[in-house]
């Protein structure tokens, strides 16, 4: 097992976690009417008291604080281009007005560096009765937090709680009813398993995954590391790197197979998680539930398979897998392709070769 991001070179780094919440009472055009009065205040540099928000949320830096304005000010015309996206059961926060005034109101730094908690840019699902659940505040951890955290069955610390409730005085504060907590954590990823058949790295999801005609699904996601991986551009630097965190990257649309779950060394073992086989940026895309889900249907037609030939989980390829979907018609569409130049995969493949080395 590697512990954190060992694949990068830096074992005690790990992604934020997350306390999802639920909020009562508050709708969507209720929401939106508090982001947009939010976003006119930050536009107006002569509105001396929402300009100390981002003095405050930019922890009084002067490059960071023209970082937080600019997207209001550009946007002053029109700011419906940077305003909330809402579709039918979910809303996309695109500013980070709400989180600028959170952290205003908190006297804290919009930074998981200097702050350890953050409220940041939503991910939000719509439920009826102007019910919605947010993922949005992100707590900085280590690998061995992380690790603690998740043999915890991935209860909130004490210290979490408290922001937690400092969270829902703020959003009682702009018109919700109620606040509850998840009694659980979103654990992003705790390390990695390593000695599996074959390791997946961000540059193999980029190239577009396992061959066509081994695949037994696609997937498509973005190298998400939300709340970013510490020490990541200083050890890029040093490694002659430069600080190239690859976040213009678009989404990778690749193929699925299954061998990056199974053990070499271990017959019938497979992990089917965030801390599966993979290397470097991988696993920013390849932690996502969905993506699992198609890869745990695999194994389990695996499993079938192996039992029935007498013979060991490790042993079984992608390919018979399809096969068994495509006799009985269950096989998905594969599409899965390159989706950037060569020049970029082989920068990116060099970046993960590089820093784990």
């Amino acid at each position: 097992m590697l512990k954190g991001f060992e694949t990068f070179g830096l074992p005690n780094s790990e992604l934020s976690v997350t306390l999802t919440f639920e909020t009562e009472g508050l709708s969507v055009q209720a929401l939106k009417n508090v982001e947009m009065q939010l976003m006119q205040r930050l536009a107006d540099i002569n509105d001396t008291e929402a300009q100390n928000w981002i003095n405050i949320a930019a922890g009084e830096d002067n490059e960071r604080i023209a970082e937080l304005r600019k997207p209001f000010v550009d946007n002053k015309n029109d700011l419906s281009k940077i305003a909330l996206y809402a579709g039918s059961d979910f809303i996309d926060v695109r500013s980070f007005a709400l989180s600028i005034a959170y952290h205003s109101y908190r006297g804290t730094v919009l930074s998981l560096d200097q702050s350890s908690a953050v409220l940041d840019k939503g991910n939000v699902a719509v439920f009826p009765n102007n019910r919605m659940s947010w993922n949005a505040l992100l707590f900085d951890v280590n690998a061995q937090q992380a690790e603690t955290l998740a043999r915890g069955d991935a209860k909130p610390t004490r210290e979490m709680l408290k922001e937690m409730d400092l969270v829902s005085k703020w959003f009682q504060g702009i018109g919700a009813t109620a606040v509850k907590p998840a009694p659980e954590l979103y654990i992003r990823h705790a390390g990695n398993i390593t000695g599996v058949n074959d390791p997946l790295t961000g540059a193999e999801m980029l190239k577009g995954g396992v061959p066509a005609n081994e695949a037994f699904g696609t997937f498509g996601y973005h190298f998400d590391i939300r709340g970013g991986i510490e020490g990541l551009g200083t050890r890029a630097s040093a490694k002659g790197l430069g600080n190239v965190l690859f976040f213009k990257l678009p989404a990778p649309l690749f193929n699925i197979g299954m061998q990056h779950v199974l053990l070499r060394d271990i017959p019938n073992l497979a992990v089917i998680s965030p801390a599966s086989g993979f290397e470097g940026y991988a696993s920013s895309a390849g932690r996502i539930v969905e993506f699992n889900c198609a890869v745990g249907q695999g194994i389990g037609i695996a499993t079938a398979i192996a039992i029935l030939n007498n013979t060991n989980l490790n042993q079984i390829s992608n390919k018979e897998v399809r096969d068994i979907l495509a006799n009985t018609g269950k096989l998905s569409k594969i599409y899965g392709q390159p989706r950037s130049q060569q020049d970029q995969i082989a920068q990116l493949d060099n970046f993960e070769n590089t820093l784990a080395a």
